[in-house]
């Protein structure tokens, strides 16, 4: 890392009304945090308040601290850090010492803590206040400031042209913002991508389909099975992640073995398990066939086998069928992750067409990529 930057009493600085007022719609605070990791910066910041944080710098904290929230919405303390209401009640009483900190790339949840109070054993008179600073300003050497270049994005080597070609066809910063919603985190349906941008809709639609039309992203669309219709996730294609990794942002590996939508579908998987304290694995072997993804609860050691369906129900049934003849069968329960309602029937259609039997039919529990939305 190059830079720190600590943010002291920053309150007013990061409020989601400082992105309305800026030219192009995105602070230039919000516009380190998420282009940090490309230029080597850190943001710390100290707030007293979480109601009025823009999306963007909530989206891109890696790591939360809080001692106390008087007058604060409790629920967007519990929204923000996971919290049972229970325990948001707790940090209402937390004392001088007492903290809680989550950082879910060390641990999936919040976690309490305390820090003995410092000992601080008298007041420094000015001579030695001034002695200390001396001192300190005697250590330091000072350079003058590296030139823009070298925070500029670079081309990978032997791709010669290719920086040229990508600052040609450099963006609105309105498309370019909403690639990196849609490229970074947990993937989040349209109207998810919407809201983190703070527009409206219409102008949201007019952004994504400009991207779309220049072969950025791509839309799919999924049936909930409820009134209402359909979601919508975005796709980043090739061309959109050549314009994201020349800001920093990789392309995530992936989960599983399948295409967009199957991955679409392990990813939400995964997000439900972490919410809910569960393990979970990708790609297991089960003796001979193999499992999308399996869970594990932590309190019990139930396992749960999950095949993702999305285009192929013949082959979804060969794999119920299949799973039923395993010893895991035994111990295990078993569940498909549907693309949506259409695939289900079709399923369905199948049981009753090979005649399986109603204690293996029973024992499938058939979800759809709907329900894992957590809206």
């Amino acid at each position: 890392m190059k830079c720190i930057i600590l943010g002291e009493d920053i309150t007013l600085a990061v409020q989601q009304q400082r992105d309305f007022e800026t030219p192009g719609g995105v602070s230039p605070i919000a516009e380190c945090m998420f282009m940090g990791q490309k230029l080597g910066l850190g943001m710390i910041l100290v707030c007293h308040s979480l109601a009025g944080l823009g999306p963007l710098i909530v989206r891109n904290t890696e790591a939360w601290i809080v001692t106390r929230f008087q007058g604060e919405d409790p629920r967007v303390i519990g929204n923000v850090l996971g919290l049972t209401p229970e325990q948001v009640e707790h940090m209402r009483i937390l004392r001088p010492g007492e903290f809680v900190i989550f950082n879910p790339v060390l641990w999936p949840k919040p976690v309490y803590a305390t820090f003995p109070s410092p000992v601080i054993p008298g007041i420094c008179d000015e001579s030695m206040r001034r002695a200390i600073v001396e001192r300190f300003r005697a250590a330091v050497t000072t350079k003058p400031p590296a030139p823009l270049d070298v925070f500029r994005p670079k081309p990978p080597a032997g791709a010669a042209g290719q920086e040229k070609t990508v600052a040609g066809q450099e963006l609105p910063r309105e498309q370019i913002e909403m690639l990196v919603v849609i490229g970074s985190g947990v993937p989040k349906t349209a109207g998810k991508v919407y809201e983190a941008l703070g527009l409206s809709r219409a102008p949201c639609r007019k952004i994504a389909a400009a991207l779309e039309a220049g072969g950025a992203i791509t839309a799919h669309r999924f049936s909930t099975g409820r009134v209402g219709g359909q979601l919508a996730f975005f796709e980043v294609l090739d061309h959109g992640w050549t314009i994201l990794q020349a800001r920093g942002i990789a392309r995530p590996g992936p989960l599983t073995n399948g295409g967009f939508e199957h991955e679409l579908a392990a990813q939400l998987l995964r997000a439900e398990a972490i919410r809910n304290d569960f393990g979970i694995e990708f790609e297991v072997d089960l003796g001979g066939l193999r499992a999308d993804g399996m869970m594990i609860n932590k309190k019990t050691g139930q396992k749960i086998c999950v095949f993702i369906g999305i285009s192929k129900a013949n082959h979804e049934v060969d794999s119920i069928q299949k799973f039923f003849t395993l010893p895991v069968a035994q111990s295990a329960k078993f569940v498909l992750l549907a693309r949506d309602v259409t695939f289900v029937k079709e399923v369905k259609k199948l049981f009753k067409a090979r005649k399986i039997v109603d204690a293996i039919v029973k024992q499938v529990h058939i979800r759809v990529v709907a329900d894992l939305v957590k809206e």
